[in-house]
């Protein structure tokens, strides 16, 4: 009974662990499809895809430098709060410091979103508007809070 129990465990916990990070690699493959999938309903131009694509590496670099900013302004936090002594004005400022990087972080989304709603024509901006009234579940950003802080707890 032992010589079947033991690999019928080990063989479940696999599949417990793999089913996860599957689950995973799916959920960024529906994020990049939904985004193919937008950018082919606006029937974008050769030249328009171009440019676009430029400007989303332009934006992840900003992004990249900027959260890593925030990270490091969060741990700074973090140590603040682990000292023995720190002053109400060193979190305020602190605080401050990180609040003004994630409003440079919505400023570059936005301002990203505006620059490609930009090189757009009548058309494509009518059916760009109407993709932004229906996002999809990834886009919503209360489902994106949500679904963060369940990995977050996982």
């Amino acid at each position: 009974m032992k010589k079947f129990l033991i690999p019928l465990v080990a063989l479940l916990v696999i599949i417990g662990l793999n089913k996860d990070i599957f689950a995973q690699r799916d959920q960024y493959k529906g994020r990049q499809y939904q985004r193919e999938n937008n950018l082919e309903k606006l029937n974008l131009t050769t030249e328009q895809k171009s440019k676009i694509e430029s400007m989303r590496l332009s934006n992840q670099e900003e992004m990249v430098k900027l959260r890593a900013e925030l990270e490091l302004k969060e741990l700074e936090m973090k140590k603040l709060k682990t000292a023995e002594k720190f002053s109400r004005n060193d979190v305020l400022n602190l605080t401050k410091e990180i609040n003004e990087i994630k409003g440079k972080i919505e400023l570059a989304r936005t301002n990203h979103r505006m620059d490609v709603y930009d090189i757009l024509d009548a058309n494509q901006k009518k059916i760009w508007i109407e993709m932004d009234r229906n996002p999809g579940f990834m886009k919503n950003k209360v489902n994106r809070k949500l679904m963060h802080q369940r990995m977050m707890t996982d």
